[in-house]
């Protein structure tokens, strides 16, 4: 492998490059065999290289061809090392033909200005690409928050004005509604009381480590000292103090970063390593240009534009729920809930969650769990007893989160659902009495297939039990089909009458099945974008993904598939979308899929029509392509 590598130092990893030169051919190396050193190649410098890279030379991958396999293959390989090619336009043209076989790779496309290809034909003939690179230190944009001033904070005076609270009041009114209403209100007039909300200009990334006292000293010192040695009349011995002081503290500073990241990454939260590490690799994230309310219609609108499904009225859920047939003996019905399981649920909160549309965070929930879980508790069970789901616990404050580095489109965004804490209390408790229905040795109705959301399973215990299925049956002499499935905007298009069916199929009764639907229905959502904030939308379709009943809805919508199947809802590891992989016997191929004269396999369509679901085409083909094990 012909290769050719010169470091560029900078001051920092904007401004340093490492830029090299490749030069590929078949009369040399084999192709399979260049691509693996290629790849291995690429993969030392993305753990040794925290700079610019930029790699370029003639490749001899035609990129004008991209449904070759060849093609395909060297895409690939960029596309798992998170690098770009820059070259559009043909770099070696002939009166027959025009290929673009030299390429221009680099792992900040960002900072590329400009990629072009310049005649050169009484040089060679390729024609020279070249592109030019920004090597600026971005700077952090600025951006404005609602954020609660806790200067003056403090916990037993907040308690104390809490106890003081008039409570009753919650049990005076009979409506769910109206009681959440009046407990929200009540705690937030308190909470502003003590904590109230200002609008925060953030001008710099964060950088926790500044919060060390002595820090904080020599800042104000170095401030005090620059302003002496600034004056005119100032002597040498003002300015050598201050450049001791300046240095001492650019010292401390750096010792202090460093001792944070050595402790984050001790730590044995695998959650709060990789958050470090996600905020060293994209530190100044560009902030979001886009009209609130334009994302917003774009986002709830997402089931009619990947399906063209209409929306189900409430009313035909209702008169197809009194229509299934009578619940079974031990179906499944909502108990009330003690108080000391609400008190447990609401100091089991993660505090670090981000605050909901009632503006009330967990972490000053968690402050008076005692005194809040008597009113907390009436609302369940009075919504428990008239089969709903509180309104104001329905809607959702949407965060809009890049799915690439340069958003070029509203699909380039992913919506994160962000719901009211209080109902999350609710929900988990819904969920323990779910699951141990579910998980029940007498009633128990879960497949135990199922890997998605279910604790102590993971992709690894998937892949371990898809390989074990696959030996027994190679020992038995079967064949073993394995097909994976990419589903649009899966969770986002569920049928909600679909939902009710199964739920009743295994055993829900259906009292609850009318909680379900007032949980599912009536629900609206709002994009927040910093300090900006749309108006308030309706959703018809799809289960909220930042709750915790939303994923088990989905998960046993999709049992459907049946027992015979292996099923894993889950997180590919190539492109990070959701996907359904399962293997199926021989004989079940008649009735799953069906054989095309290419020797490929389609998805019956009888599923996805049914369940409102369409193939991803983006990331995979429409047709299948089988992976088989004799």
């Amino acid at each position: 492998m012909e290769h050719l590598w010169i470091e560029i130092p900078g001051r920092n990893r904007y401004s340093k490059l490492l830029l090299g030169t490749i030069y590929r051919s078949d009369a040399i190396l084999p192709y399979t065999t260049w691509l693996e050193y290629f790849n291995d190649l690429l993969s030392d410098l993305s753990i040794q290289w925290d700079g610019m890279l930029a790699v370029t030379g003639d490749f001899n991958v035609d990129l004008l061809r991209p449904d070759k396999a060849d093609t395909k293959k060297y895409n690939d390989v960029l596309e798992s090392m998170n690098l770009d090619q820059l070259v559009t336009k043909p770099t070696r043209t002939t009166p027959h033909s025009a290929t673009l076989i030299d390429h221009v790779i680099t792992n900040m496309k960002q900072q590329v200005l400009h990629c072009d290809v310049l005649p050169s034909p009484f040089i060679s003939d390729h024609d020279a690409p070249y592109f030019c690179l920004n090597v600026r230190v971005p700077r952090f944009v600025p951006r404005f928050k609602m954020i609660r001033n806790e200067r003056y904070f403090n916990i037993d005076s907040f308690t104390k004005s809490f106890n003081e609270i008039p409570l009753s009041l919650v049990y005076a009114v009979d409506d769910p509604d109206s009681q959440v209403n009046l407990l929200n209100s009540l705690f937030r007039d308190c909470l502003d009381e003590h904590a109230p909300l200002r609008r925060t200009k953030i001008s710099r990334p964060p950088a926790p480590w500044m919060k060390h006292c002595d820090i904080a000293q020599l800042q104000k010192d170095c401030h005090v000292l620059r302003e002496m040695s600034c004056q005119n009349n100032a002597d040498e011995i003002s300015k050598s103090r201050y450049r001791d002081v300046r240095n001492k503290l650019k010292t401390k500073i750096k010792s202090a970063k460093r001792d944070f990241y050595q402790r984050a990454f001790s730590s044995k939260n695998p959650k709060k390593v990789w958050k470090i590490i996600h905020r060293i690799l994209h530190p100044n994230r560009k902030p979001l240009r886009i009209d609130p309310d334009e994302l917003n219609t774009h986002f709830a609108s997402t089931t009619e534009r990947v399906t063209g499904a209409i929306p189900e009225p409430t009313q035909n859920l209702w008169s197809f729920i009194n229509s299934l047939p009578d619940d079974s003996t031990n179906a499944f019905h909502l108990r009330e809930v003690s108080y000391q399981k609400v008190l447990n649920e609401i100091k089991n909160l993660r505090s670090d969650c981000s605050c909901g549309p009632d503006g009330i965070p967990v972490k000053y929930i968690k402050m008076i769990a005692e005194q809040l879980a008597s009113p907390l508790t009436h609302i369940i069970n009075n919504c428990i007893s008239k089969q709903l789901f509180p309104s104001p616990w329905k809607i959702a404050r949407i965060c809009a989160i890049p799915k690439v580095q340069n958003i070029s489109s509203n699909n380039d965004l992913r919506p994160i659902s962000i719901l009211p804490s209080l109902s999350k209390i609710f929900e988990r408790l819904v969920l323990r009495q779910m699951s141990d229905f579910v998980t029940n040795t007498t009633t128990g109705v879960l497949n135990q297939s199922i890997s998605a959301y279910r604790k102590g399973h993971n992709t690894t215990t998937v892949m371990l039990a898809m390989r074990d299925d696959i030996q027994r049956a190679m020992k038995r002499g079967e064949v073993t089909i394995a097909v994976l499935a990419d589903f649009s905007k899966a969770f986002d298009t569920v049928s909600y009458s679909t939902i009710l069916r199964k739920l009743h199929s295994q055993g829900f009764s259906k009292e609850y099945l009318k909680w379900v639907t007032s949980y599912l229905t009536g629900r609206r959502q709002f994009v927040q974008i910093d300090d900006a904030v749309s108006n308030t939308t309706n959703v018809c379709f799809g289960v909220p993904q930042g709750s915790i009943l939303g994923l088990d809805a989905f998960l046993r919508e999709e049992e459907l598939v049946g027992t015979d199947s292996r099923i894993v809802i889950g997180n590919s590891l190539i492109n990070e979308k959701p996907i359904l992989q399962f293997s199926v016997p021989a004989q079940m191929l008649g009735k799953n899929a069906r054989r095309n004269p290419d020797d490929s396999y389609t998805f019956d369509e009888e599923f996805t029509t049914e369940n409102i679901l369409r193939l991803s085409q983006t990331y995979i083909e429409p047709i299948l392509k089988v992976r088989i094990w004799f």
